[in-house]
């Protein structure tokens, strides 16, 4: 099933109206008092996030697909 998104005038417009609202009026959430969610934290969370899945997907595919040098040593010894 292929779902299609029509990106219009409108659709710009109200993408970059959103992004002048942040711009101009920057999130901070209070948490209880005892630290502050800001986008400095986001984008440390975001990056943390990112190298994270890296390194996921860099161990899965050394476990799971083994060197051509591998290969040809156990072929060699049977």
């Amino acid at each position: 099933m292929k779902s299609s998104t029509r990106w219009t005038n409108s659709n710009y417009i109200q993408i970059t109206l959103f992004l002048n609202a942040i711009n101009q009026y920057q999130p901070n959430v209070n948490v209880i008092g005892f630290y502050e969610i800001n986008r400095g934290l986001l984008g440390s969370i975001l990056s943390l996030l990112l190298t994270y899945l890296i390194v996921l997907v860099q161990l899965n595919s050394s476990f799971t697909t083994p060197s051509s040098e591998e290969q040809d040593y156990n072929t060699t010894m049977t």
